[in-house]
């Protein structure tokens, strides 16, 4: 079990409040618990939180959980996980799973509830999409962690799908952290197609144009520090990483 102070050393350590820590510890101790789950052979996990704990643990810190399904489980599921979460070997204090809202035939959300070290009560979301399917093919992998959790092993998207899917985010829902999740894979070397993200537009009846994109990145750049700066040690400067991105997407 990871202590209230190998916690505190951890933020230290990160460069990031100790609240970001608690919750990362939380969004870990959960995907232990969905590892063993008997529902997880219908999961895939994706977005921010897979970058990070499948991929890069140097990627920014998440603070939700996605995952593509096989059809609406959300309620087998809460009821599955809810008495392994309240009674996880990591010492976090869930206190319940509640379904928060309803996205009719596209997905449901969960809301893992828990109190943190002094506490207060705060929660993970779940997220779970059932509209559409993975294009490329997803594998077992096993979740990279700071606090030594071993052989967790999650179903997970191809990155460069997760990519693809972050592009669409930026398109329809436009948030920084999707803007500096594309940015920070590029910089890895990931790369995605026109093909992909067209396949993946698909869902709004549209293709990917490069202006789309240039107006939802312009349109970022009031938010950007405010909605980095807790998730990683130091923010990039915003005309840097959008440069970077439309450069890299200009030429798809």
């Amino acid at each position: 079990m990871t202590t209230h102070d190998e916690l505190k050393r951890i933020a230290g350590r990160e460069k990031v409040g100790l609240g970001i820590i608690e919750k990362d510890h939380a969004i870990t101790a959960a995907l232990e618990v969905l590892s063993g789950s008997k529902s997880s052979e219908h999961l895939t996990f994706k977005g921010g939180t897979a970058i990070k704990k499948m991929f890069y643990p140097e990627a920014r810190f998440s603070e939700d959980l996605d995952f593509d399904c096989q059809g609406d489980i959300a309620r087998e599921l809460a009821k599955e996980i809810e008495k392994p979460l309240t009674n996880n070997d990591e010492g976090v204090q869930f206190t319940g799973v509640k379904h928060e809202r309803s996205q009719a035939d596209q997905g449901r959300r969960l809301s893992l509830q828990y109190n943190d070290s002094n506490g207060h009560p705060s929660s993970i979301k779940l997220d779970l999409a059932f509209l559409e399917k993975a294009v490329m093919t997803a594998r077992k992998m096993e979740v990279k962690n700071l606090y030594g959790i071993s052989h967790i092993n999650i179903m997970t998207m191809d990155i460069r799908e997760i990519m693809a899917e972050k592009a669409r985010a930026l398109l329809y829902t436009p948030r920084p952290r999707h803007l500096y999740d594309i940015w920070f894979l590029v910089m890895k070397g990931v790369k995605t197609t026109k093909n992909l993200l067209d396949h993946k537009l698909k869902l709004y009846h549209d293709e990917f144009q490069i202006r789309a994109l240039e107006t939802a990145v312009k349109n970022l750049a009031r938010d950007w520090e405010r909605d980095l700066r807790a998730l990683l040690p130091a923010v990039p400067k915003f005309e840097e990483v959008s440069s970077d991105v439309l450069d890299v997407f200009s030429r798809l």
